[in-house]
């Protein structure tokens, strides 16, 4: 009686690991989209322009529950190679008085090296503030750059209340696709090391 060649499903070899691999796997992309709406912000608060030499402090913001989420978007046009500012952001107390700070350098530069001619540009900047505490809180933006002004322009902000973090579930999303293909792998390595060879 001839011996069959089919090869054995990738499926087959272990059930209980592969049941457990496909329903990690599952939950990872569950969790992704999860964090994906998680994300989205419920409303706007403010939004505007201001120039490098202005200071925008928006509020008084009223919070009535702990750990309130609030995303902050900025941006800066920079116009030639060269170029930084570095953009500031603190949160006030009540009495405007300072709690905390944030803030990121944005940036046009070129240069050369044994590659050759690099190019890179960061002229964005997102951040989640956490405020624990119920409270009236102020959001101060502003801009420090040695840049010339008309190599750069105003700074656009938007500042929008959040649901809630999406951290926690990119966490899990990445530690349930790592397991979820750990185990797919040790479940089907007969399988595997046979369609290798």
């Amino acid at each position: 009686m001839a011996a069959s060649n089919k090869k054995p499903s990738l499926f087959k070899d272990n059930k209980k690991l592969n049941k457990y691999g496909i329903t990690l796997v599952g939950f990872a992309v569950i969790c992704f989209f999860a964090g994906i709406i998680s994300n989205k912000a419920m409303f706007t608060i403010d939004s505007g322009t201001f120039t490098n030499d202005e200071i925008s402090i928006v509020g008084p913001i009223e919070t009535t529950s702990t750990n309130s989420l609030f995303k902050i978007k900025a941006s800066q046009k920079i116009y030639s190679y060269g170029n930084w500012c570095y953009l500031s952001g603190e949160v006030l107390d009540k009495n405007k008085e300072y709690l905390f700070g944030f803030g990121k350098e944005l940036y046009r530069e070129t240069g050369r090296d044994s590659d050759g001619t690099w190019y890179e540009n960061i002229t964005s900047y997102s951040t989640v503030v956490n405020l624990k505490k119920p409270g009236t809180y102020y959001f101060k933006l502003y801009n420090e750059s040695e840049s010339n002004p008309r190599k750069v322009g105003n700074i656009t902000y938007s500042i929008s209340m959040q649901e809630a973090s999406n951290v926690p579930y990119v966490i899990l999303s990445i530690f349930s696709i790592i397991a979820g293909v750990i185990l797919l792998i040790m479940a089907n390595r007969t399988v595997i090391a046979e369609n290798i060879d």
